[in-house]
C-alpha cells in the first residue's frame, strides 16, 4: 500500500503581465508548488479565498488595480488575512515601495519584496523561506 504524497504548497500569482506571470508559475511549478495566476486583479479575491493560498506574489502596478488597493482588501479578508504575500515590482528603487505600503485590514505588512525582471531562483528561494517560516503560513 502507498503511502500518498503530502499536498502541494499553494502559490498565489497576480501580475497583468502574462509573459511575467506565465515564467513565474513555470519556475514555481517545477519547484514544486500548485500555482494559481490571475492577470486580472480586479476579481481576484473569490479565486484566493478557494485556492486557499500559502503565499501570494503581488505585481504593484496594474492598470487595472494597483497592488497596495489589493493588498489592503486580501488583509480585509478573514481566510487570507495572515497570508505571506511578496511583492514584485519593477519600479525603480523600489524596495522602498515594502516599506510605504499599507497592508491594511490588521494583517501583517508584505512578507518580502522582488524587483523585475524576477529571479526565478530568487523567487523559489524566498517563497520557500517564507513557507518555512510557519508563523504566517498556512496550514
Amino acid at each position: 500500500m502507498s503511502v500518498p504524497a503530502p499536498p502541494r504548497p499553494r502559490v498565489a500569482v497576480i501580475d497583468d503581465e502574462p509573459d511575467v506571470s506565465t515564467f513565474l508559475q513555470l519556475a514555481l511549478e517545477d519547484a514544486g508548488f500548485d500555482v494559481l495566476v490571475s492577470n486580472t486583479p480586479v476579481s481576484v479575491l473569490q479565486g484566493l479565498r478557494a485556492f486557499a493560498p500559502h503565499v501570494i506574489c503581488l505585481d504593484v502596478v496594474m492598470p487595472e488595480r494597483l497592488g497596495p488597493s489589493l493588498l489592503t482588501d486580501i488583509r480585509r479578508t478573514e481566510e487570507l488575512r495572515e497570508v505571506p504575500v511578496v511583492i514584485l515590482s519593477g519600479l525603480p528603487d523600489g524596495a522602498r515601495t515594502l516599506d510605504g505600503l499599507d497592508s491594511g485590514g490588521g494583517g501583517p505588512p508584505p512578507a518580502a519584496f522582488l524587483e523585475k525582471p524576477i529571479d526565478a531562483a530568487a523567487l523559489v528561494l524566498t517563497v520557500r523561506r517564507l513557507l518555512a517560516g510557519g508563523s504566517r503560513a498556512r496550514p
